[in-house]
């Protein structure tokens, strides 16, 4: 929970904080040794966001928990004309919250192509002002983030490679006794007990 909390700080996103085990509402915790082989450790979430550590033992995504039901509300509820397009905002807005969560801005926008683009709903000529700025590298995704511009609000936040992920990592100091562990329960055996 500490890499959580320090994120939602960073990012000064609308969570209760510090959070706790009270707020959490979701937990996914990798057996130990695919934890080992992939860096993906887990991810926590609470009624607002999900916090996961998935690359490299570092947290690289950070999005909101409820994401397609509060999409579909922003698709109903915000309809702009196509001459209120802004990319540049959202662009500066996206790589701002790239650089308080630790990430490489300037590495990735170095070495990476870089695409704007507003949500274009089904009714011509109106949009969603809600954009997705992504990195690409030899049209591999390498980061990305959706926001929704009038309310500043990070709707997704990845980083896909260890090399532009600038935190420090998860360190364990009892990892030989998590890998000796070999009933370490998945989020789905979980629910099944």
């Amino acid at each position: 929970m500490l890499e959580a909390n320090k994120a939602a700080r960073e990012l000064k996103l609308q969570e209760t904080l510090p959070i706790t085990r009270s707020n959490v509402v979701d937990v996914y915790i990798s057996k130990p040794r695919m934890a080992q082989a992939t860096g993906g450790i887990g991810s926590i979430s609470t009624s607002n966001y999900t916090y996961s550590v998935s690359i490299g033992g570092k947290l690289s995504f950070v999005y909101i928990w409820r994401f397609d039901s509060d999409r579909l509300e922003l698709e109903k509820n915000y309809q702009w004309p196509l001459s209120l397009i802004d990319t540049n905002a959202a662009f500066r807005l996206a790589t701002q919250w790239l650089a308080a969560a630790s990430m490489d801005v300037a590495r990735l926008n170095r070495d990476c192509v870089i695409s704007v683009w507003p949500r274009i709903t089904d009714r011509p000529g109106y949009f969603v002002p809600v954009y997705r700025v992504a990195w690409a590298k030899q049209e591999e995704p390498v980061a990305n983030v959706e926001l929704f511009l009038p309310t500043k609000t990070l709707r997704d936040l990845r980083v896909n490679r260890l090399e532009y992920i600038l935190r420090s990592g998860i360190e364990f100091t009892n990892l030989e006794e998590l890998l000796s562990e070999t009933n370490t329960p998945t989020r789905e055996e979980s629910r099944k007990e």
